[in-house]
């Protein structure tokens, strides 16, 4: 696959505040690529000067080996999908999707065409004569979406396009999303806040952080893999703790973990593991690499259970899948001792290498 989308050292200020801070990355063609990170972080600035809805105050911008750094949105082979979906309240969906096409060239029977075309990838081309009052919420972000395509964009801009969804719909949409993706074959770039909708969408996910990419990986790499305690926190619970490493192990309250070898040489630091990769034992499974506590939450999640157990100091968070159609009979109960296992290969640390 060749690069369609190349940032090399943008910034962005206004004054002295520093929205978007020396940003490089490339994006390929037809990549799904997430930008991640909260609220202030720069990424929806970023999205915006890959449109060309703000100028970046330096650095360069390219789009399919053109720069287009000072170029408008109108100059630019892209489309953007705006959080608020801006469609046009006086007009039909069939004219809001093919409102784009009245500037370029050929009869109006064709934008009607093409018009239809869109609506039909987004599953709505029964709703050309209704007006955007009478859609639900997840009707006219596809509405928007086929507005966007219509003029097949080499690349289409998503800002946060489900957060005005609830919960249910957001889910159904994720799906509708990827789906459309893979069907159009265009190159997505999408800003959310929501890990579990950058993990579950994106081919790529770049983690931004005060106005810099802080890490940039596939889902996996950013969930097991994470780069610091910041990335491993942001995309997922994590059960995080400073230690020294004494003979390749490391201390919890006192309770020692056996590094696995990749880690045995790592330099005192910060550690952690994620709920899920702690299993609850019984005292006959007794051995170790094991932490023992107090138990004095318990969570209710449906299929699963999140426990809170107190190890001195510390409280560490467990996942446990419920098995059955007990749901939460045999669970321990809040001030119950519990013990959890903790397999080496699923702890992370966050330092250098030690040099040899």
């Amino acid at each position: 696959m060749s690069e369609i989308v190349q940032i090399q050292s943008v910034t962005k200020r206004w004054g002295d505040v520093v929205g978007v801070d020396d940003a490089s990355l490339s994006v390929e063609t037809g990549e799904f690529v997430t930008l991640l990170g909260p609220s202030g972080c720069g990424k929806s600035t970023l999205l915006r000067m890959i449109g060309g809805f703000e100028q970046p105050t330096s650095g360069t911008i390219w789009l399919d080996g053109r720069d287009v750094t000072h170029l408008p949105p109108n100059r630019r082979d892209v489309n953007m999908v705006f959080q608020d979906y801006a469609l046009f309240p006086h007009m039909s969906v069939g004219r809001n999707v093919g409102y784009g096409l009245k500037f370029t060239k050929g009869p109006r029977s064709k934008i009607v065409e093409k018009a239809l075309e869109a609506l039909d990838l987004v599953g709505l081309s029964d709703k050309v004569d209704a007006m955007p009052s009478q859609l639900s919420g997840g009707q006219r972000q596809r509405v928007a979406l086929a507005r966007a395509l219509v003029r097949q964009p080499k690349v289409l801009l998503l800002d946060e396009p489900l957060s005005a969804l609830d919960a249910n719909l957001r889910e159904a949409m994720q799906v509708e999303l990827r789906h459309l993706h893979r069907k159009v074959g265009l190159t997505f770039i999408m800003v959310t806040h929501d890990q579990d909708e950058a993990l579950a969408m994106a081919d790529r996910v770049l983690v931004m952080r005060a106005g810099r990419v802080i890490q940039d990986g596939s889902p996996d790499d950013l969930y097991d893999r994470p780069s610091s305690p910041y990335v491993a926190e942001f995309v997922g619970s994590t059960n995080l703790f400073t230690s020294k490493v004494i003979d390749g192990q490391v201390t919890l309250n006192g309770q020692t973990l056996d590094l696995p070898d990749r880690l045995k040489q790592h330099a005192d630091g910060q550690f952690g593991f994620r709920p899920e990769k702690a299993r609850i034992v019984t005292a006959s499974q007794r051995g170790p690499n094991q932490i023992s506590g107090l138990l004095s939450e318990v969570l209710y999640h449906g299929s699963t259970a999140r426990l809170v157990i107190g190890t001195g100091e510390q409280s560490i968070l467990v996942s446990h899948m419920l098995q059955g159609h007990g749901g939460r009979e045999g669970l321990p109960k809040p001030g119950d001792e519990v013990t959890v296992e903790v397999a080496p290969e699923s702890l992370m640390c966050f330092e250098q290498e030690a040099s040899a």
